[in-house]
């Protein structure tokens, strides 16, 4: 019996014991927790204000010694030029509302944004006008103030203008709006129940969160008793003080800006900390079955509270680790941008290198003995060597979207049904492949074979990680964007028609995953890949209007996904530069004709003569567009102007219409190796157009078109 009862006074005991210890524990953790938020967040704000404070005064300063050297008649005199250059920094920098060069007087010499700057306003009854006439207060900031012309609501950073003796002549000033930075405080502390301000040495607040910027300036706010409690702890603290905004308790932590009269505050209500202790509490309240089951559903809620008191820093971690992971894709947009600009502005040289290469090669083919085995091997090598290297320049071309396109009307799931037997003859019989496409068409405006190599890219990729075989699943469907992303790769909102490409291979570590669009990156061993595949398939879709999404887990397969943009109404199949009927390479159509060559790079002005003297033609030549109508005019003659697109002092299409004006019966062909001349001389003109580099045969079958038409 005794036993009994104690087991029953230990049931009822127990529980109020862990439940009194519990609630002891939970309360100091939530205290731990809100010291903790508050921390993490003056990091993160007082970061990001001190770049912008930074900058600010970079701007401040940089813009004083632009008119140190200058008088107030001097600076009037360049009002013009000073408001443009002063215009255009502040519409490159999104803090900088608007930059002020006043005289001793307060009134202002130049405006970034009002030209000629009205000599109407004055500055001299500003706080920071004033404060620079006294004494030099270095770089000054501001309360917030109300613009004079206009509704706008800003701050100002100062400096003080001064002569060789020191004397006072006015004031640079540039004007920061309040919002900029609140709308980052807002960015940081939404949903937490934390609020943050920034506030000067003496209370005045600059920016916070939650409240409005123009209250701010209706309403002065300043913090009470915010200089005592600086004192004690000039740089930072954390302590629990009164506030001004919400009334009661609050538990407030502070930082100074390195360098500048500021402060960075986060606070957060006790009453807020006591709900969220209450709503921890409120689970063990529940306690009221036997004293057998009362122990193990106290641990129950226990293991609950921890989860959820922990998913309030989990939260703050996950924004944390998606801006970072959002900033790192914009450098990883930017350096593939950059290698991009880089591979299309060498094009043109690699393809006037290779048009010498292939050319001379051909024709050298041509003319060696057939009974020469020996020099008609190392011929033929050579020349499948250019052209592996002039492939590897179009993949570049691809990667840099540079790369002349064809687009027409293609129904997306008629092309990966059509493809379907080429892709599983290329992936072989351990790969099986599934392709997943809707009864409706989905119809898209993009260049049909550069989306067929751009999938069987994909495939071959998949395939390599599928080294013990696999299913690879191709689907097609018509997808809905809805909401926005901040990955800058990610696709906007909208309608797209998407391309998935589902492998079940190895998959993509995580380290590697951020790299695989960049041109000459592989993990494949050493001479079994150029590293090209996934970059042409990115710059392509990229080129098209689309956008490339990766998702993939290392042992848990790869996914690709295409998202193209629909096509709209039915629209005529574009032209795509195929010879026309009969033209061959065996033909001569040279023979009793006259060319005209214009070529500046010698070499590939060497070979464009010898191939058309090889077609039948008599060829005289010209380096520039100034030659070229020098000959037009002593040989009225010619047959054909076969020019280069880029010449020195102006190019193809340019001398082409002027020697049509002379002689309308000319038949014109162009040449150009770099993809940005191909775009505009095919969209601008009907003149036929061969790019580099090119064959003899090549170039017989476009002079036929040019004849042709």
């Amino acid at each position: 019996m005794i036993q009994l009862r104690l087991l029953v006074i230990a049931s009822l005991l127990a529980p109020a014991l862990v439940f009194g210890a519990l609630g002891w524990m939970t309360w100091l953790r939530e205290q731990t927790e809100a010291r903790r938020s508050i921390t993490q967040t003056l990091d993160l704000v007082q970061e990001h204000t001190l770049k912008t404070f930074e900058t600010v005064s970079l701007v401040a300063e940089g813009v004083d010694q632009l008119v140190s050297a200058m008088s107030d008649a001097d600076i009037r005199r360049s009002e013009a030029d000073l408001h443009l250059r002063l215009r255009r920094i502040a519409d490159t920098l999104a803090q900088v509302e608007d930059i002020w060069i006043f005289d001793a007087e307060g009134v202002p010499l130049v405006s970034a944004s009002l030209y000629p700057a009205p000599k109407s306003l004055s500055a001299a009854d500003r706080d920071y006008f004033q404060v620079q006439q006294g004494a030099d207060a270095k770089v000054y900031v501001s309360r917030i103030l109300s613009a004079r012309a206009g509704d706008q609501r800003f701050f100002q950073f100062s400096v003080k203008r001064s002569d060789a003796t020191g004397a006072f002549r006015g004031v640079t000033a540039v004007s920061v709006e309040p919002d900029y930075l609140r709308d980052f405080q807002r960015r940081v502390v939404v949903g937490s129940g934390l609020s943050v301000a920034l506030v000067r040495e003496d209370g005045d607040v600059l920016a916070r969160f939650p409240t409005e910027t123009r209250d701010l300036v209706d309403r002065p706010q300043t913090l009470p008793g915010f200089v005592e409690l600086r004192k004690s702890a000039p740089e930072q603290g954390l302590v629990k003080t009164s506030s001004m905004f919400q009334g009661g308790q609050r538990l407030l932590g502070y930082r100074r800006l390195p360098s500048f009269p500021v402060y960075i505050t986060a606070a957060i209500g006790t009453d807020a900390i006591a709900r969220s202790w209450l709503d921890a509490m409120g689970g063990y309240l529940l306690i009221g079955v036997p004293s057998t089951l009362g122990l193990f559903l106290l641990s129950v809620l226990a293991l609950r509270t921890f989860k959820r008191e922990n998913a309030a820093l989990a939260a703050l971690q996950s924004e944390a680790e998606r801006r970072e992971a959002a900033e790192a894709a914009l450098r990883q947009v930017q350096k593939i941008e950059a290698v991009g600009r880089l591979t299309g502005g060498i094009a043109h040289d690699f393809n006037n290198l290779l048009t010498v290469v292939l050319g001379n090669l051909d024709m050298l083919l041509h003319r060696l003995d057939p009974a020469d085995a020996r020099a008609r091997r190392a011929a033929t090598l050579a020349k499948e060597g250019a052209i592996r290297a002039a492939l590897l320049t179009q993949r570049l071309l691809a990667f840099s979207r540079q790369q002349p396109l064809s687009p027409q009307r293609v129904d997306a799931n008629a092309l990966v049904a059509g493809m379907s037997d080429l892709t599983r003859r290329t992936l072989g019989e351990k790969i099986k492949v599934r392709c997943v496409l809707p009864r409706d068409p989905l119809p898209v405006n993009i260049d049909a074979n550069q989306l067929e190599s751009a999938i069987l890219n994909l495939a071959v990729n998949a395939r390599d990680a599928m080294t013990d075989g696999g299913t690879l699943t191709i689907e097609t469907a018509g997808e809905r964007v809805a909401q926005p992303s901040r990955d800058p790769e990610s696709p906007p909102p909208g309608d797209y028609v998407v391309i998935r490409v589902r492998d079940t291979g190895s998959g993509i570590p995580s380290d590697v995953l951020p790299k695989v669009f960049e041109p000459f990156f592989t993990t494949k061993p050493h001479g079994q890949g150029t590293g090209l595949g996934l970059s042409q398939v990115y710059g392509f879709i990229k080129q098209s209007g689309g956008y490339v999404i990766v998702e993939s887990a290392e042992g848990r397969g790869t996914t690709v996904s295409l998202y193209l943009p629909p096509a709209g109404e039915a629209q005529e199949t574009a032209q795509t530069d195929q010879p026309p009927a009969g033209a061959s390479a065996s033909e001569t159509p040279g023979r009793d004709r006259v060319a005209l060559v214009v070529e500046d790079d010698p070499n590939v002005r060497r070979f464009s003569v010898e191939a058309l003297r090889q077609l039948g033609f008599e060829v005289i030549e010209a380096a520039d567009a100034v030659g070229a109508m020098t000959a037009l005019a002593s040989r009225p003659d010619v047959d054909l102007l076969f020019s280069d697109v880029g010449l020195p002092g102006s190019d193809g299409r340019a001398l082409a219409r002027s020697a049509l004006a002379r002689n309308p019966r000319l038949h014109v062909l162009l040449t150009s190796g770099h993809a940005n001349q191909i775009g505009r001389a095919s969209q601008d003109d009907s003149f036929e157009l061969l790019p580099k580099p090119f064959s003899v045969e090549q170039l017989a079958e476009r002079i036929g078109a040019a004849f042709a038409a």
